[in-house]
């Protein structure tokens, strides 16, 4: 039983984590004031800032592929320790999944495809379904931004950047806000001019999250982030956890396929509910 808690608390962080993303799209930014901010429109998926550094990084971005699959690290510290393996799933306009495995065999999995949210564990046959789809069509928010995200790919729903420099560090934003959302990125810029981005972060109502990227390598999309820590707060419930992609062992525009989990026999919860687990952890 305590293998499927766990294995709970690796689901959580990151269903909060992509459901935020999926579900909060263009806003007001915490780290970026409308009024601070030089504004330029863009077309939705053709962002531009008006910063040269970040346009020259958002030029690098590659289209040319449509899937990939590759081996993952997960290490959850918050609120509790452990660290398992498991295989990320990317259909470039489909969705993703994530397949979560102890001992060679699958112990949980999330997948997004199209306007949902699933997330199962096989021990205590407990799934959470969630429909995002007025959500995301209000934000603007689509499958291509989630895989932006999942690669720490810089981009804004809709296109309309406002951004604010201080320093070496540039924030890059929505121009227009959204009621109750707050959604923004944090890149550095080093002394040659090159822009990285290092963190993104969103929140909505009681739920907020910041991901933090690292250690970018050279991908047939552009340059990715092979190491994302993940902050997420729901209420009074904090996780932290660490996801290390081996881009090394990568399978790209290999065909891999994303579709809904089938979970006749599963007891269908809650976030909120499974989040209050935690507290007999």
């Amino acid at each position: 039983m305590r293998i499927g808690r766990l294995n709970i608390s690796v689901i959580l962080a990151w269903v909060v984590a992509w459901g935020l993303t999926a579900s909060c799209g263009s806003a007001r930014s915490t780290i970026g004031p409308a009024g601070s901010a030089d504004e330029l429109n863009g077309p939705a998926r053709g962002l531009l800032v008006d910063n040269d550094a970040v346009n020259a990084l958002l030029s690098t971005y590659n289209g040319d592929w449509s899937d990939f699959q590759v081996p993952v690290s997960l290490s959850l510290e918050s609120p509790q320790t452990m660290s398992v393996g498991g295989r990320l799933s990317v259909v470039r306009g489909m969705g993703m999944n994530l397949s979560i495995r102890v001992l060679g065999f699958e112990a949980a999995a999330i997948t997004i495809v199209g306007d949902s949210i699933f997330a199962y564990e096989k021990l205590n046959k407990r799934a959470v379904a969630e429909d995002i789809r007025a959500v995301a069509q209000q934000a603007g928010v689509t499958c291509d931004d989630l895989c932006a995200l999942l690669m720490g790919h810089l981009f804004v729903p809709r296109g309309e950047a406002a951004c604010r420099v201080e320093g070496s560090k540039v924030y890059v934003y929505p121009r227009k806000e959204i009621p109750n959302v707050d959604f923004g990125w944090e890149v550095d810029v080093n002394r040659n001019g090159v822009a990285v981005p290092v963190a993104c972060m969103l929140k909505s109502g009681g739920r907020g999250g910041e991901l933090r990227y690292s250690n970018y390598v050279a991908g047939p999309a552009g340059a990715v982030a092979s190491d994302m820590t993940l902050n997420v707060v729901i209420g009074k419930a904090q996780l932290r956890g660490i996801m290390e992609v081996n881009y090394n062992k990568a399978k790209w525009n290999g065909g891999c396929r994303v579709e809904r989990p089938a979970l006749r026999g599963y007891r269908l919860v809650k976030i909120e509910e499974l989040m209050g687990m935690f507290k007999s952890l």
